[in-house]
């Protein structure tokens, strides 16, 4: 796949996600224009990506089921990605899967995010711009590497906790009716000095929503 046909089918999966899932099979339809290639991929990614409670870019996946190119093969515990020793899987989102690992040469616990974008020179351009991020509302990115079968990794920090949503499910079971209203403005707070932070430099995520935010 082309850098520009990812873009494409990429950019379509997020003008996607900001619309009600009533109003999606409409906008795809004309958004594609008739291209059923196109319609598919971004279809099977938002399927890939239903459930709300899953952690992504916690970061990126193993293949869509209705993708023909060549997805990341899944990885198994106790492999190594260069230094990396994978333990386990943290979670997956339409655009990846993340793995708990442990940093051999720095004796330290990571998170590594396997992207289902190969690794290519913008993969490595966008990377070098997150990284150059420092703020401590975001999750710090410590390296990059490649998969076996050639796609895009991000190490990162490993958080521990629990995400917004695990947060929000838990407290509706508990018939609380959602965060405490001192709760919910001191998270709003530091969300929105992260995304100062992350604007500053030009960087736009593009998939926050609780699943994607660590309670530490």
């Amino acid at each position: 796949m082309t850098p520009a046909r990812w873009r494409q089918i990429e950019d379509l999966y997020f003008a996607a996600k900001d619309r009600d899932p009533g109003q999606r099979p409409a906008f795809l339809a004309g958004a594609c224009g008739g291209d059923g290639e196109l319609l598919a991929k971004v279809e099977a990614m938002l399927a890939r990506d239903s459930s709300e409670d899953r952690i992504l870019d916690r970061l990126p996946d193993g293949g869509f089921a209705d993708f023909t190119e060549p997805q990341p093969t899944p990885v198994s515990e106790d492999r190594h990605l260069g230094p990396y020793r994978i333990e386990g899987l943290l979670g997956e989102g339409g655009m990846g899967k993340v793995y708990r690992a442990y940093d051999t040469r720095l004796n330290r616990p990571v998170a590594i995010k396997i992207s289902s974008r190969e690794f290519s020179e913008r993969f490595e351009r966008e990377a070098r711009a997150i990284a150059a991020l420092n703020h401590p509302h975001i999750c710090t990115l410590h390296d990059l590497a490649t998969s076996p079968d050639g796609f895009g990794c991000l190490v990162m920090e490993l958080l521990e906790g629990e995400t917004l949503a695990e947060q929000l499910k838990r407290a509706a079971r508990l018939k609380k009716g959602g965060l405490p209203i001192e709760l919910a403005l001191r998270y709003g707070t530091q969300i929105a000095g992260a995304l100062v932070a992350a604007h500053a430099k030009g960087i736009v995520h593009r998939d926050l929503k609780p699943g994607n935010i660590m309670v530490t």
